[in-house]
């Protein structure tokens, strides 16, 4: 909704507190549109002059999967070198074989 309201409507912090004491039931509900959508902002949430466009068009899914591959591909910076194990694929397979 925010990528195409022009940042009118802009996306909600996913948290749930209880501060009640009580016990709390939540069900998330998540939705989202086909995935070759064309998300583009709504004519009336821009004007070139004053109020420009701040996101390129883009499909549903592309989008997607650019948060997902955001989220979880590592990059090379974050891989901690000295915590992987000292082992290669070919020594995994050829143990599993002799066990």
């Amino acid at each position: 909704m925010q990528r195409w309201t022009n940042d009118q409507f802009v996306s909600t912090v996913h948290r749930v507190i209880n501060i009640g004491g009580e016990d709390r039931y939540s069900v998330a509900m998540f939705y989202g549109p086909n995935f070759f959508a064309n998300i583009d902002c709504i004519p009336t949430c821009y004007n070139a002059e004053t109020n420009p466009k701040k996101y390129e068009p883009i499909l549903a899914g592309e989008f997607v999967m650019s948060r997902i591959a955001d989220m979880y591909t590592p990059k090379f910076e974050d891989i901690d070198i000295g915590r992987l194990p000292n082992t290669s694929k070919s020594d995994t397979i050829k143990n599993k074989h002799t066990s």
